[in-house]
């Protein structure tokens, strides 16, 4: 006669963790990107403005559309994670309070929305050029590094670093709390470490080389717009650069204009690249004002002609000289 198996022993069915998997977050997301998409680009439409105010009205709708579903309004669950049978929430089941919600949204979306700034909008950026914004670019990427890679390695709880921010976890819509979160193992703590350290070391010297050019590439955005005005070019533009010199950084300003004739009778191609150039420091100070000035002239049919300037030759008295 066989001996009864020990049922409390053998045999024994692991009970199901209460997280949701991986798979069921990520297609949740995927719903979620599209009923943001939605949401933004009536108002997108709406709005026609590339300013501060008309941007936060973009992004506010889908700003809303997340917090308020992973707080006590929406139950924790956006439209993907009611497809896809998930939902936020705290350890002890319940909901995310508005300020838990707020801050999980600062680090999982918020954190995105400076790249919208980099959006390439015409004259009037909202943000410098892209190459300016790679500080904005590798510190937001960086965030989103450490995020994903606590999401994919802190198990079972699964619990980002936009979790771990709020306070939150994901789990199955019918998980009976108390959740008992995980805390990572000594070696993802340590590569988690490592990868902070990494980004710190790309972030930190990216964003003040950003920080210093950003408000010379937006002056000289608006100063190029200035110089458009005038008639008698057929186009003009201007952009910063610098170079190092023995340890210190020296700026400088390029500025270009085509012209639609030839110098007025008794003007050099030296007086019109002055004339340029003080025009430019009028139109943006604090740029032109800062370093040297390379003005680049050409008339039409004819060779480009390039001065380089210095701040002294950019003085409003050595402007006003004839």
């Amino acid at each position: 006669m066989t001996a009864p198996r020990d049922a409390g022993v053998t045999g024994t069915v692991a009970p199901r963790p209460p997280f949701a998997s991986l798979g069921a977050r990520g297609a949740a997301a995927v719903v979620d990107l599209a009923v943001m998409a939605a949401l933004e680009w009536p108002v997108a439409g709406f709005v026609h403005g590339t300013g501060f105010a008309s941007q936060v009205m973009v992004q506010l709708l889908p700003t809303l559309y997340l917090v308020l579903c992973w707080s006590a309004p929406g139950g924790g669950r956006t439209l993907g994670k009611r497809l896809f049978r998930s939902r936020v929430a705290r350890a002890d089941g319940g909901p995310l309070t508005l300020a838990m919600a707020l801050r999980r949204w600062f680090v999982a979306a918020g954190v995105l929305w400076p790249l919208w700034w980099l959006r390439p909008t015409g004259a009037a950026l909202a943000m410098p050029p892209a190459i300016v914004g790679w500080g904005v670019c590798t510190l937001v990427l960086s965030v989103l590094a450490v995020d994903t890679w606590l999401l994919l390695f802190t198990l079972p709880s699964r619990q980002s670093l936009h979790d771990r921010v709020a306070g939150s976890v994901v789990v199955r819509r019918d998980a009976v709390a108390p959740f008992a979160t995980a805390t990572a193992s000594g070696g993802v703590m340590v590569a988690t470490l490592v990868l902070v350290a990494l980004s710190a070391m790309v972030t930190f010297p990216a964003w003040r080389w950003a920080s210093a050019v950003a408000p010379r590439a937006v002056e000289l955005q608006r100063a190029t717009s200035a110089l458009r005005a005038d008639t008698n070019l057929l186009r003009a533009s201007a952009w910063p650069a610098f170079e190092v010199r023995n340890g210190d950084t020296t700026w400088r300003v390029t500025v270009f204009a085509e012209y639609r004739a030839a110098h007025a009778a008794g003007v050099t191609t030296d007086d019109a690249a002055h004339r340029l150039a003080c025009a430019l420091a009028r139109a943006a100070p604090r740029s032109a004002g800062r370093g040297e000035v390379a003005a680049i002239t050409l008339n039409t049919g004819g060779p480009p002609s390039g001065v380089l300037f210095a701040r002294e030759d950019l003085t409003e008295a050595a402007c006003a000289a004839p």
